[in-house]
């Protein structure tokens, strides 16, 4: 008796696909904190550097002058620069 499957093989190995990729990519909740949050590059390079040894530092980029840390690390962040900016 010649059985053919009910899902066709293209579609089943793009469910497969699909199924392995869901699984690799990691949802991050995060702010972005860009150019306006940060009155120098040295200001941004301190900020970098403090939401890394958090370990919370998702993206950045040094020419935007943008980072995008873990929401649950902000309010660090926050206290952080008040401090380096009342210096």
């Amino acid at each position: 008796m010649n059985r053919n499957p009910i899902i066709p093989e293209n579609i089943a190995d793009q469910i497969i696909l699909w199924e392995e990729e869901r699984g690799r990519v990691i949802y991050t909740k995060g702010v972005l904190l860009d150019v306006q949050y940060f009155s120098g590059s040295s200001e941004f390079d301190k900020a970098v550097q403090f939401a890394e040894d958090l370990g919370g530092c998702l993206w950045y980029s040094r020419d935007k002058r943008a980072i995008v840390v873990e929401s649950k690390i902000l309010s660090q962040i926050h206290k952080k620069m008040e401090s380096l900016s009342a210096v």
